[in-house]
């Protein structure tokens, strides 16, 4: 079986289209040659050329991939770690209801990932229980970074106890936003921008995967399942520097693919 297990999905519940005086829901519409246009904080993206709104469209390009299975997950801007946390609170429900209803429309074919308020860590965990509740959600997505805490930093051990209790998978991607967490190239152009977020991608994974170790966060938690993306960043190139036991879990199959 082949399954895609990092897809983005905007679910149109939380598209300004489903609340057009909303201006902080992202847009998703085509321009006049058809490509893919998102949307946010008033920017135009152009990068998303994969269909990120419609289900059917997005299983359809899957057939043709000849992927058996697809885990769905937020794009990662709108985790909104730099909202309000009640605001946050709200467009993460939003995001996690209608993710639910794609499962349960597509059970043989979809799998989905939820989304928290990781900026208060009390509201993630009873979000976390409320949409593992009923097993619909198979875990969360969280961003390397909240407000530059790493996930692994002692502020979130109320959360990882409750991601153990509940048994979600924890699916971990750069970000939140390009850039976030790494020294910048000086410029304004679109090659300074891209460069940014190259690097970032790789520094902020690297940068979790170091701080989830080195304080043996997921030493504490041996049951809780988690996937890194993009192979962790620059681990696999820097690993022997670190003491085997920080990363016995990262070189087997139970622990960090």
């Amino acid at each position: 079986m082949i399954i895609d297990a990092h897809a983005h999905v905007i679910v149109p519940e939380i598209c300004r289209a489903a609340a057009p005086q909303e201006s902080w829901r992202p847009h998703v519409y085509r321009d006049e040659n058809g490509g893919q246009v998102v949307e946010l904080d008033g920017r135009p993206i152009r990068s998303a050329i994969g269909e990120f709104v419609d289900a059917d469209a997005i299983l359809a390009a899957q057939d043709a991939a000849g992927v058996d299975r697809i885990v769905l997950c937020p794009w990662v801007p709108l985790l909104w770690y730099d909202a309000e946390p009640a605001d946050a609170l709200r467009r993460a429900r939003i995001q996690n209801d209608a993710l639910a209803e794609l499962v349960r429309a597509h059970p043989e074919r979809i799998a989905a990932l939820g989304t928290v308020p990781l900026q208060n860590p009390a509201v993630a965990v009873r979000e976390l229980e409320r949409l593992m509740e009923d097993g619909t959600l198979s875990g969360i997505e969280l961003a390397a970074s909240v407000r530059g805490a790493y996930l692994g930093e002692e502020r979130f051990e109320l959360f990882w106890d409750a991601v153990e209790r509940s048994g979600a998978l924890v699916f971990i991607h750069h970000g939140p936003r390009p850039g976030d967490s790494f020294p910048k190239v000086a410029g304004d152009t679109d090659n300074a921008r891209r460069r940014n977020g190259t690097l970032d991608m790789q520094a902020s994974l690297s940068s979790v995967m170091v701080t989830l170790c080195l304080t043996d966060c997921l030493a504490s938690y041996p049951d809780t399942k988690v996937h890194v993306h993009n192979l962790g960043g620059n681990i696999p190139y820097e690993v022997e520097r670190f003491e085997p036991h920080h990363f016995e879990r990262f070189l087997v199959p139970a622990g960090i693919t």
